[in-house]
């Protein structure tokens, strides 16, 4: 491969064993479908936002931990796909 190739680190990102590994497969979708339900929570929070009141728990403050809930959802996901992605240490 010559270096110049812009593509080249497509290649070496990924060994092949992880690539076809079956805990990958699984778990590759997640932190997408998660971007896609914080950025829904996120909107439907802002669009709610009017209907908060003082002292009370209605459909905005749902919207609000469910948005913060996801949010850590993602954050493992990601730290998850670094670390079944990781190079194995040579011992």
């Amino acid at each position: 491969r010559s270096t110049l190739d812009p593509h080249s680190f497509l290649h070496d990102a990924l060994p092949l064993p992880v690539k076809q590994s079956g805990l990958f497969n699984s778990l590759k979708f997640w932190p997408l479908i998660l971007v896609f339900l914080q950025v829904f929570l996120g909107i439907m929070s802002v669009l709610t936002s009017y209907k908060a009141l003082p002292q009370g728990w209605g459909i905005f403050e749902w919207n609000a931990q469910l948005h913060q809930l996801v949010a850590m959802f993602l954050l493992l996901s990601l730290v998850i796909a670094v670390f079944v992605l990781r190079q194995p240490k040579a011992v």
